[in-house]
């Protein structure tokens, strides 16, 4: 019987061939059942590992493209430069220049530096820009002692360059009237300036000297005869 002889034993396990026939105590199978699981085999790896360069490059350029179109920030639109606005510039105010050590004695006759504040005040609100000239000795008549410029300037009110004494030994009248020719401006003074008409015929005329006085104890101006320039 089969399942008695030498080599009962191994009749499982031997392994035929390609014809069938038993090979050194191995059972082979036949050719055909070991070339086709062999094919199958490189089937699933073509179909798994196929190098595909095209695809994968074009991948990657549109995860990039993603990527800056996530991070780029929309620019702004230029805004257009803005136009420097052009300084709006105010009619000048003409000149009115007050003889200040004439001044001094309008108001009852008595030395004030009072009758000068009135006729700035006045002036400005009438839309002139007063300047004040005095003889070199107003100082000592009004403080007993020499006051300059700027001094005046703060005692009136006024700028520093809107307030001036002449040199010592130097009439003011010159400076007055000069100044009223430079500057257009009307002179403010009960003075003729008759030593000077014929230096400065058109400063010493009606229409650009202005007279005053107090009346009720207000100053009155006769700013209506001049013509404001």
């Amino acid at each position: 019987m089969a399942g008695h002889g030498p080599n009962a034993g191994q009749s499982g396990r031997q392994i035929t061939g390609a014809t069938g026939k038993t090979v050194a105590g191995q059972r082979c199978e036949p050719e055909g059942l070991l070339i086709r699981p062999l094919i199958l085999q490189k089937q699933i790896s073509s179909e798994i590992d196929l190098p595909m360069p095209e695809f994968l490059f074009l991948l990657f350029l549109t995860g990039l493209l993603c990527v800056l179109l996530f991070l780029r920030k929309p620019e702004k639109p230029d805004r257009p430069a803005a136009k420097r606005k052009r300084p709006v510039r105010t009619a000048r105010k003409p000149l009115a220049i007050i003889d200040g050590s004439n001044l001094l004695y309008w108001k009852d006759n008595a030395l004030s530096l009072d009758p000068v504040r009135d006729a700035i005040h006045m002036l400005k609100a009438s839309g002139y820009t007063p300047c004040v000239i005095f003889d070199a000795n107003a100082g000592y008549l009004v403080e007993d002692r020499y006051v300059d410029g700027p001094g005046f300037a703060r005692r009136l009110g006024l700028s520093r360059r809107h307030a001036h004494v002449v040199p010592k030994g130097r009439p003011a009248d010159p400076f007055i009237l000069g100044l009223a020719r430079d500057s257009s401006g009307i002179v403010v003074s009960r003075d003729r300036f008759r030593d000077w008409a014929e230096d400065f015929p058109a400063e010493t005329g009606p229409d650009r000297v202005v007279r005053g006085g107090y009346r009720g104890g207000r100053l009155q101006l006769n700013l209506d005869r001049v013509r404001k320039t």
